[in-house]
């Protein structure tokens, strides 16, 4: 008996987060972004792309589709909101522009800010207190298939 893998969807995951990347780091140069997760030691000013979610599935027959939220975080050792304030809205306004695949059987079609975020300033027991900026986007990327 041959086993067939129970996900056998592809997913535009990778091309998608490659895409992000590229287009926020130039957009908070010289605060360096991070895919994934930071060193537990690295300086602050800091982002990072968070970890996706699968939102509700959005294939149709003839195409595959992706609906990924993700979530952005900003972080920053300054008094005040000011710099990480500013570093969301430049995470923000890096998106006004269409963003396109490096995959170019994936198609970018909608992105939608699902929630401005908090900013919060956390004083943790030990280490430095610093300032914590969210917000949640989803993408809806859809591939035909072949």
């Amino acid at each position: 008996m041959v086993l067939k893998p129970y996900i056998t969807k592809r997913t535009a995951e990778a091309p998608l987060r490659r895409a992000l990347f590229a287009r926020l780091q130039p957009a908070l140069a010289p605060i360096p972004i991070y895919n994934g997760n930071a060193n537990p030691d690295q300086p602050y000013p800091y982002a990072i792309i968070g970890e996706p979610t699968d939102g509700p599935d959005i294939g149709t027959k003839t195409s595959e589709a992706d609906n990924r939220v993700i979530m952005f975080h900003c972080y920053t050792e300054e008094d005040g909101y000011d710099q990480v304030s500013a570093m969301k809205d430049a995470m923000l306004a890096a998106f006004k522009e269409p963003l396109v695949l490096d995959d170019p059987t994936w198609n970018l079609y909608s992105i939608e800010l699902l929630g401005g975020g908090r900013t919060l300033r956390i004083d943790p027991p030990t280490g430095p207190r610093y300032a914590h900026a969210a917000f949640s986007m989803r993408f809806k990327v859809e591939s035909k298939l072949t």
